[in-house]
């Protein structure tokens, strides 16, 4: 099968004209309505691939936007990222080779119009770009399928798909939205790594974990970390453990400090037209007595109760440190002592509670430090 670029001038056009034009989606089935725009062919050729199917849509979107994740990346894993951040390669997929698809995809065929503003706005982040950069690589329809895919596959593992799998197809355009849209850490595998075998933990206990409760909050709070030391610093094991125990502090109700996350742009939070897949998590039927068993795994062995309480930093413990003026709170983990340290980790070791650095105009303050 053949893959088209829609040429630069007839998709600048249509967006441009998408207030008059985005009723064409509803309608027509076919994409002969665009050639019919231009008196030359709005399309070129890409390249050439193998013929393939995207994910059956006889099912919940979260498991159809999974599987076109596995599919899109699988089949067209030889593009490289700069020819994947092109919005002229996703507007030819979703307008001429996948045109049919996506239209059953958003049930245009039986929507109803509302507001112009709204649905045109809809057509422009599904078919296009509604903005440049991370806003058009995670928001248009197939694009962000491929780019989940390309940041989740790992060939270290036996199943390629583990941490893709780990974030489930429960919910998924929220978690797209807040983890991999929100936040550019997301493209250091390292951190995806980590975030996700984190979520894999709870995943494998059987333990519910809310998008909107426990990951979002989870997501900021790596964020907050990354606002101050750059989070290229950890390692996937690292990241592992500080989202366990975080996403474990939330799931038991403890508060482990407000983390403000300001979205001055309205295309950084869900699209308003995608809301109704936050309605297509699957039914979670969970034993409580398993579910407060299965927390006590959670739980870590608390070796100063026999060792002793630390009263200074050293290799291989655990600093509780307060961010101000930010008001936010993260957990550092010192390396062993042939392991490496970074900024903050070299100016706390053999420092007390209480201690604090002054950096980048943010003061770190030691609250805590555990073994």
């Amino acid at each position: 099968m053949k893959i088209y670029f829609m040429k630069q001038s007839a998709l600048d056009y249509i967006k441009q004209n998408i207030g008059s034009l985005y009723k064409n989606y509803y309608q027509f089935d076919s994409d002969e309505w665009i050639y019919e725009l231009f008196d030359y062919d709005p399309f070129e050729v890409f390249g050439e691939v193998d013929d393939f199917e995207l994910a059956n849509l006889d099912q919940s979107a979260g498991e159809v936007d999974l599987q076109n994740c596995k599919i899109l990346y699988d089949k067209l894993n030889h593009i490289s990222d700069s020819k994947a951040s092109d919005e002229r390669l996703w507007a030819g997929l979703t307008n001429k080779t996948f045109y049919a698809y996506m239209r059953k995809r958003w049930q245009y065929a039986k929507r109803h119009l509302k507001k112009t503003v709204d649905d045109s706005s809809a057509i422009l982040l599904r078919y296009f770009y509604k903005n440049t950069g991370r806003s058009g690589m995670f928001r248009n329809t197939l694009a962000r399928c491929w780019w989940v895919g390309r940041l989740t596959y790992s060939e270290k593992y036996t199943n390629h798909w583990e941490l893709l799998d780990a974030i489930g197809s429960e919910d998924i355009i929220s978690k797209i939205s807040d983890f991999f849209y929100s936040n550019t850490y997301s493209s250091n595998s390292a951190v995806v790594e980590g975030f996700c075998q984190g979520l894999k933990f709870f995943r494998d206990r059987n333990i519910y974990v809310s998008t909107r409760d426990h990951i979002r909050p989870t997501a900021q709070y790596l964020n907050a970390v990354g606002g101050g030391l750059l989070l290229d610093m950890f390692t996937s094991e690292e990241i592992k453990n500080m989202v366990i125990e975080r996403l474990g502090m939330l799931i038991k109700g403890i508060d482990p400090g407000v983390i403000a996350e300001i979205y001055d742009d309205p295309d950084d939070v869900i699209d308003a037209s995608d809301a109704e897949e936050s309605l297509d998590a699957e039914e979670v039927n969970v034993n409580f007595g398993e579910y407060m068993d299965s927390l006590e795994e959670i739980d870590e062995l608390d070796i100063d109760s026999v060792l002793g309480e630390l009263t200074e930093v050293e290799y291989g413990c655990k600093i509780h440190i307060h961010k101000m003026p930010e008001n936010t709170y993260f957990i550092s983990y010192m390396p062993m002592a042939d392991g490496e340290l970074n900024m903050l980790q070299k100016w706390f070791l053999g420092k007390p509670v209480g201690a604090t650095w002054e950096h980048a105009r943010s003061t770190y303050e030691i609250i805590d430090i555990r073994r």
